[in-house]
């Protein structure tokens, strides 16, 4: 898609070409995922345990009616595995006693998750997951919201970035380091950063900035900074 901006650029110099910052998110969530062994063998094990199994579905609600099912995330689907893991981090000790109440001879995912709640990893990643990394699915969800204005979509990510600047340890180091790769790699963000300040009234633009009238500038205010809408065609369109 870079190389596709860059080629259009000759036919539209004018044209600013923005990478998707949900996906950016998604992709930090995925280095957290690299970086989080302990709870990926949690939540994939548990995940196994309940699909196209009534009776333990069953048995499950009837321990504990007042929590939901363990989640089923998907890693391609945004947000869903760092939500699964907050929960996880919410109700680990309750999810482990359930799982312990049910047989090993009937899943070999029984005794895996039994295994991995056991790892001496899980509580460091669940408590850091819990204390620093609930913005990533908070900003994602934002970011997902129809009609955003630039503005708003510029406070999301900066908001992200000021909290990734007290991510402690080694994981908080690099996943701020990957969030930092990502958008630098972006080839319009900066640009998109000017337009942002320049719509608040706050500063004049930096010098590589694109060469835009006031007019122009201002017809950025609804600039798309995200892919959501494209994303919900395809998926509108698979219907038909």
């Amino acid at each position: 898609m870079i190389k596709a901006g860059k080629s259009l650029k000759l036919l539209y110099p004018k044209m600013l070409h923005v990478t998707c910052l949900a996906h950016t998110m998604h992709r930090v969530a995925e280095e957290l995922h690299e970086k989080s062994s302990s709870v990926n063998s949690v939540v994939s094990s548990v995940k196994k345990i309940f699909v196209k199994a009534p009776s333990r579905v069953c048995a499950f609600k009837m321990m504990h009616p007042e929590l939901l099912l363990p989640p089923e995330p998907i890693l391609t689907r945004w947000r869903t595995w760092i939500l699964a893991a907050l929960y996880y981090a919410e109700n680990h000790r309750t999810i482990e006693e359930a799982i312990n109440m049910f047989d090993e001879v009937d899943s070999k995912y029984i005794a895996k998750a039994k295994a991995a709640f056991k790892m001496k990893g899980l509580m460091p990643s669940l408590t850091f997951i819990k204390a620093y990394m609930s913005i990533i699915p908070e900003a994602t969800l934002k970011l997902e919201s129809r009609g955003m204005e630039l503005v708003e979509v510029g406070a999301t990510i900066q908001g992200v970035i000021q909290e990734a600047n007290s991510w402690p340890g080694e994981t908080g180091k690099t996943v701020k380091q990957k969030l930092e790769f990502v958008l630098v790699r972006n080839p319009g963000w900066s640009a998109a950063l000017d337009l942002e300040r320049m719509l608040r009234g706050e500063s004049a633009p930096s010098e590589d900035f694109p060469n835009y009238s006031a007019q122009e500038a201002a017809s950025f205010k609804h600039l798309p900074l995200v892919s959501v809408d494209a994303e919900r065609s395809f998926s509108s369109l698979k219907l038909l």
